[in-house]
């Protein structure tokens, strides 16, 4: 091996598979690749084998890779699951409005305010905040603090941060950290949710890091954001809520390396749902607002994205004998029959639906609850029917089974997308004849052929496919969701142009289709004529998300927006300086345009950047004054800057022999031993 050659080994925890690859990060070529189950119960053990896997197929010693890039799903699982730690919130010179919960278990309101220049107009009281500090870190696993109108001064914001350091040997993440945008209710939440993630990721990071020094792994781990860039692991300590929907944009970016193209669709096909995504210029839309999940709003920067559920591992069940695809994930027949081989007999005797109980997520389960969970675990496979004939006197069987369902005691098995790719021949992942019986039993309770079957299922499955990619798109370009009504029907009629109607209607995209995953090279090629679109499957698709979490850059971008002030003046707040007034709009626009680039670029380096690139645009909007008038009034300038640089390697790998070291200055020695 050359001695400039630099190596990748870049991981992504999907919803069922964890993917691995190794890559040339100079040529973007892929050396090696493996898939394993994803261990959802611990996401280290899949990764680590998916790793092992890899390193094994390549012959490639640890010793040889300069980076490892990962992508995980754990923050944004985390959430929907409702798990994190506790947390106390300070404010800073504001209180809610109101009975508000922004997810904190304790609050507490001090004295001290920045005024909307960003001028400090009362500080701090001392004692006051020592009262607080005591009141928010009893039994607290992290502290969150927001201060009014910081984004123009962070300055009380930091001086918190310090006091409870060096009270409480807490982690503290301030409102600033995380976003430079105004909206302190959003600002608050993100900053919450943050800490309540910082105990659940840094156990992962801990058993990660561990393992791969283990192993030989030495170099610097990277970790993906959900805005399609990379940060080194010391600021994803800190900073997990930005690895929100990191899977998605990785598969967004892996997708646009492997086809070679900047402006493209992305469709990523995983077993438990679809993503969808457009690229500009090389970079993902990133939505608006700032990334939801569940309940909680951010103002974390993530990748535009559209979810559906439907994927490879779909659920194909029966309403009123027709034939449904998802929403609920199962475990595919073929996959099940290998660890299960009563599955087949079962299959012979009409039995299409199963369940399974993972043995190490009973934990804190009672009652009936307890009975339920208990006797799936204790059985090789059993049906509700075989529940109700062994739990005599347990009337709520179908509930018990949503709840464990919901919080990943219990999975499904039954008939898949996959299943009926083993049927077809397509796939030989599993056991095939387990697909032939589910396909069979489901044409023989639908009164059709085998073959009719199959082909009405392959059918809707791409009608839902490209649908999905339809209703992105109407989406973008007119804010609306079509859903439930006519407009659904017209979505479906445009993505099926031979459906024998009086009406047609076609469908003709700007960019080609890029698809990832496993299930695409199967799914994907058919819709190229139904959305009127090039369909690219690259090579390597089936580890698109892997490629992406090592061979991004790291990126951050922030906007400055330039106003008319009073008397002819403008106005400029770059972030965490303060109020500008100048007497020209050109001289604001260059304060802006320098302050936000100098911004940004301070930032990609503290992230562990090199070779830092700036670009920075700008937009205007103007009023028209009235009626015959040809005169447009300025209301504002928005200019944005955006950074873009390459891991800076060698600093990186000097970094990581004072981990530990940084660590505890930064978040104190107790909490990391707790």
């Amino acid at each position: 091996m050359t001695t400039n050659r630099k190596i990748g080994l870049g991981v992504d925890t999907g919803g069922t598979y964890t993917d691995a690859a190794i890559v040339d990060l100079n040529s973007l070529e892929v050396l090696a690749s493996a898939k394993s189950q994803t261990t959802h119960h611990d996401l280290a053990i899949g990764l680590l084998q998916s790793v092992d896997d890899v390193l094994g197929s390549s012959g490639m010693d640890p010793s040889d890779i300069s980076m490892v890039g990962i992508s995980t799903t754990l923050a944004t699982n985390s959430i929907l699951e409702g798990r994190g730690g506790d947390v106390g919130l300070i404010l800073i010179g504001w209180s809610p409005i109101g009975d508000v919960d922004f997810g904190e278990d304790v609050q507490a309101v001090i004295k001290g305010r920045v005024d909307h220049n960003g001028r400090i107009s009362e500080s701090v009281d001392a004692k006051e905040l020592d009262e607080a500090i005591a009141a928010v870190t009893k039994d607290t696993d992290a502290v969150a603090v927001s201060g009014i109108f910081s984004v123009f001064n962070s300055s009380l914001e930091n001086q918190v941060r310090r006091r409870v350091r060096e009270i409480a040997g807490l982690p503290v993440i301030v409102g600033t950290d995380l976003t430079t945008e105004l909206g302190i209710d959003l600002r608050t939440e993100t900053a919450v949710l943050n800490a309540r993630l910082i105990p659940v990721l840094n156990r992962f990071f801990d058993d990660v890091s561990h393992t791969f020094s283990e192993r030989g792994l030495k170099s610097p781990i990277m970790i993906y954001k959900g805005d399609g860039s990379l940060m080194n692991l010391e600021t994803a300590r800190l900073r997990p809520v930005e690895t929100i929907l990191s899977g998605p944009a990785a598969s967004a970016m892996g997708g646009c390396i492997l086809a070679g193209l900047k402006d493209c669709i992305i469709v990523d096909i995983g077993g438990t749902s679809t993503d969808i995504g457009f690229l500009d210029g090389g970079f993902p839309r990133i939505q608006k607002e700032g990334a939801t999940v569940g309940r909680w709003r951010t103002r974390v920067r993530a990748v535009d994205m559209w979810t559906a559920a439907l994927g490879g591992d779909s659920h194909i069940w029966l309403r009123n004998r027709e034939p449904q695809i998802g929403p609920e994930r199962v475990v595919p027949l073929c996959m099940t029959s290998i660890e299960h081989p009563s599955l087949r007999q079962r299959l012979s005797e009409g039995r299409l639906e199963h369940l399974i109980a993972y043995p190490s997520r009973g934990t804190g389960l009672t009652g009936n609850l307890r009975k339920v969970y208990d006797f799936i675990l204790d059985n090789d496979l059993v049906d509700e029917r075989d529940i109700r004939d062994g739990l005599k006197g347990i009337w709520l069987v179908t509930e018990y089974l949503e709840r464990l369902k919901r919080i990943g005691a219990v999975v499904g098995v039954g008939l898949t997308p996959t299943d009926l790719l083993h049927s077809s021949g397509e796939c030989f992942l599993g056991d095939a004849e387990a697909s032939e019986l589910g396909l069979q039993l489901l044409a023989d309770r639908m009164f059709r052929s085998r073959d009719d079957t199959l082909d009405m299922l392959r059918n809707e499955l791409e009608i839902r496919i490209a649908s999905e990619v339809a209703r992105k798109l109407l989406m973008d370009e007119f804010e609306v969701i079509p859903g439930g009504g006519w407009d659904e029907e017209l979505v479906r009629k445009a993505v099926t142009p031979s459906d024998g109607s009086s009406i047609r209607l076609s469908t003709h995209l700007d960019r080609p289709l890029v698809c990832v995953g496993a299930p695409a090279q199967f799914l994907m090629p058919p819709l190229s004529a139904r959305l009127g679109a090039d369909v690219i499957i690259p090579q390597d698709s089936i580890v698109g998300n892997a490629v992406g979490a090592v061979c991004s850059k790291i990126t951050d971008v922030v906007t400055v927006t330039v106003q008319p002030g009073y008397h002819s003046n403008y106005m400029v707040r770059p972030p965490l300086i303060g109020l500008q007034e100048h007497q020209h709009l050109s001289s604001a626009i260059n304060a802006a345009s320098t302050n936000a680039a100098r911004y940004v670029h301070r930032r990609v380096e503290e992230a562990g950047g090199t070779d830092v690139e700036v670009i920075v645009t700008r937009s205007e909007l103007r009023a028209n004054e009235g009626e015959g008038s040809d005169a447009d009034q300025l209301n504002f300038v928005e200019v944005t800057a955006r950074a873009v640089g390459v891991p800076d390697l060698d600093r990186l790998s000097r970094g990581q022999v004072s981990e530990t070291k940084d660590r505890e200055q930064l978040l104190g020695v107790e909490a990391w031993r707790r």
